[in-house]
């Protein structure tokens, strides 16, 4: 338990000097992205960025093998994985 403790405050602190590190939208993004990947244990991990008036989904970070290139990558909320996850409100973690 403790052990768990120690690691959600590990996370915290990550975190904390992500947003802490910038004032630049796209540079707090792709901090906290790394920390997802670097904390979590993934290998991959996309922010994307919801804007209901479009129905638009944009990905703003994006850090992993060979994703690099779909940052800034803008999509229909009806389309993928990520469109479903708007429209339904559940979350989803996708395995590759």
């Amino acid at each position: 338990m403790e052990q768990d403790t120690d690691r959600q405050i590990e996370l915290f602190e990550a975190f904390g000097q992500a947003l802490a590190g910038s004032l630049e939208l796209d540079e707090i993004l792709g901090r906290m992205a790394a920390v997802v990947v670097e904390h979590l244990g993934y290998r991959n991990c996309a922010i994307v960025l919801y804007h209901p008036e479009r129905r638009e989904l944009e990905v703003r970070a994006i850090v992993g093998r060979n994703y690099e290139p779909m940052a800034g990558a803008r999509f229909p909320d009806s389309q993928g994985v990520t469109g479903e996850v708007v429209r339904t409100g559940r979350t989803a973690v996708i395995s590759d």
